[in-house]
């Protein structure tokens, strides 16, 4: 009985081995890849065996049936094809030959888009030197003085000025209005610096004996009024009568006083005295 068995098994396995197989159908698949990076890339396909004698063989029905064997198919080993994927390569049509019956699709690598961010370059402002002015040198003006013309009187001829004579204190004015030649005046009389008088000459009052004339009296001309120049008499009680020269315009004389240079006063009375009251005098030319 074992050796039966043996013989039934060795049968088997010899008409398994003679069962020819179906040939499977070639497929083609072409894959068209378009990378931009090196990517590894593995693909599975999983093969789906054929229908045929020797997927579930019967063994002949035989007095023996507790003894059937069932031979059951080798289980089916997926196979791996890994693909490289090299960036960049020219596009070119890939052959893959598989023996399946079915058209399986290779996913194709897609590299993930990368969004573009545009680069802001910050622009810097160019420098610009500062515009250097220099400032332009303008001279003060300096004003320019004319001198006043300086104007040269003429020179005059001054009439000599009288040495006092010395008279007798019974001499006095013929008689007539005062300012005419001979007509009695009474008045103050005062001392002042003789100068530059009003009837237009200079005089040295320290050494000439001239007199100026109350400003109500001799009128408003000053130049070329008629009483410059002229001569009067000047008597104090007690002094010989002294002769003066009319010169100038007192200003400060009221009525018919006169106003006597220091040269002229001191041969009259003291200075310290300052001024003599109801003085007489006339004019003698």
């Amino acid at each position: 009985m074992k050796s039966f068995n043996v013989v039934a098994v060795a049968s088997l396995l010899t008409l398994a081995y003679a069962t020819p197989v179906e040939r499977r159908a070639l497929v083609v698949h072409t894959v068209i890849e378009e990378v931009t990076e090196t990517v590894d890339s593995t693909t599975t396909i999983w093969v789906k065996a054929t229908a045929g004698a020797h997927a579930n063989y019967q063994l002949p029905a035989s007095k023996h049936q507790h003894h059937q064997h069932t031979h059951k198919p080798k289980p089916v080993t997926p196979t791996t094809i890994s693909t490289p994927s090299v960036a960049p390569v020219p596009t070119t049509p890939t052959t893959t030959s598989t023996s399946s019956s079915t058209s399986v699709p290779v996913p194709v690598y897609t590299p993930p888009v990368v969004p573009t961010t545009p680069v802001v370059v910050p622009t810097t402002p160019a420098y610009t030197p500062p515009v250097l002015t220099t400032p332009t040198f303008t001279p003060p003006v300096v004003p320019v003085t004319t001198p006043a013309p300086v104007t040269t009187p003429e020179p005059t001829t001054q009439a000599p000025v009288p040495v006092p004579t010395t008279a007798s204190s019974s001499e006095g004015p013929a008689g007539g209005a005062c300012g005419d030649v001979g007509g009695e005046c009474s008045g103050d009389i005062t001392f002042y610096e003789a100068g530059l008088g009003a009837c237009g000459e200079t005089n040295d009052g320290s050494s000439e004996d001239v007199f100026a004339l109350a400003h109500g009296m001799m009128g408003e001309q000053s130049n070329g009024n008629p009483f410059c120049g002229r001569m009067a008499k000047i008597k104090v009680p007690g002094k010989p009568v002294v002769s003066a020269k009319l010169v100038d315009k007192c200003m400060g004389c009221e009525g018919q006083s006169i106003d006597l240079s220091n040269h002229l006063f001191d041969q009259l009375a003291p200075e310290a005295e300052g001024r003599l009251h109801n003085i007489e005098w006339w004019f003698t030319s």
